[in-house]
């Protein structure tokens, strides 16, 4: 994907800002302004063939922030089989934060794109982040699910940060899971590559990430875990103390406070129950019995 297309769905947010909303304005009127905006948008958007024409086409949509333009985006997405078109979709989905029916529908149909459509890897994670964003809690176990297959680093990257901030205690189990399965995950094993490209901040980090992608890909094969891997157990611990409210030192503290009595309660009111421990190590608790009873 062009980052530039991207650069210029941005921009167009600019010109067509969410303050266009007509808050002011009777139901009808507004319902008028999104059914004028949608129709404008489905009769030049298919004569167009500059993308940053198309994605300020896109953002007037956007612009209305009615439930309609919202839906008629998430239906276009899974129509769309222009890549580019479908990054765009996926991310724009996620301005529509005014008015709860609009994000609702946006929620709804960028839930239903990751359940139901056929995408490439990059397209998937916009679509997670977007949920993410929108903090849509009936997208909180689908992600969960892609969690648990494992798959493109990248990816999971970005579904742990989205769980997070959708705040949803049923993302939970997963996460424990995750954590506890340190240091790969389900199925993360690769290779790891460094990068010294002698600049401050985040460079030699984005620069190390970057070669990582080109030279293992998704491959599965035995090895290192990728240098994305710190950032991923440190999105994970950000995650659950978004979702519990207190900073979590290890998984063992997560667990312990899932088997509190005082939350019990909150737990089972929400469907989730404490997974059997499935980690590659033994818990701090089973160490120490075993300790005990060797004296």
């Amino acid at each position: 994907m062009k980052r530039s297309i991207l650069a210029a769905a941005l921009a167009a947010i600019v010109l067509f800002p969410a303050a266009m909303a007509p808050t002011a304005r009777a139901d009808d009127a507004w319902d008028e302004a999104a059914k004028r905006e949608i129709e404008y948008f489905k009769k030049y958007s298919k004569k167009t063939k500059d993308d940053a024409k198309w994605a300020e086409l896109v953002m007037g949509v956007v612009g209305t922030q009615h439930p309609d333009a919202a839906e008629e985006l998430g239906k276009l997405l899974m129509r769309d089989r222009n890549l580019e078109h479908q990054m765009i979709l996926a991310d724009v989905l996620s301005e529509f934060t005014d008015k709860e029916e609009a994000k609702a529908a946006a929620g709804d149909g960028l839930l239903t794109a990751l359940d139901k459509g056929k995408f490439e890897i990059d397209v998937i994670d916009s679509i997670v982040n977007s949920l993410g964003k929108l903090e849509y809690k009936p997208a909180c176990l689908p992600i969960c699910d892609l969690l648990s297959k494992g798959g493109d680093p990248y990816l999971l990257v970005t579904a742990v940060r989205a769980v997070g901030n959708i705040r949803d205690i049923r993302a939970l189990p997963t996460l424990l899971e995750l954590w506890e399965r340190h240091p790969v995950g389900f199925s993360w094993e690769t290779g790891e590559v460094v990068v010294d490209t002698g600049a401050a901040g985040t460079a030699d980090q984005e620069a190390a990430e970057a070669a990582w992608k080109a030279k293992y890909g998704n491959v599965k094969k035995k090895g290192k875990p990728p240098v994305m891997l710190k950032i991923y157990i440190q999105e994970l611990a950000k995650s659950v103390e978004k979702i519990v409210g207190e900073q979590m030192e290890s998984s063992q503290h997560l667990r312990e406070w899932m088997e509190r009595e005082e939350h019990k309660a909150r737990l089972e009111e929400a469907g989730v129950e404490v997974p059997k421990y499935k980690g590659g190590t033994r818990k701090p608790k089973e160490e120490d019995e075993k300790k005990d009873g060797e004296k």
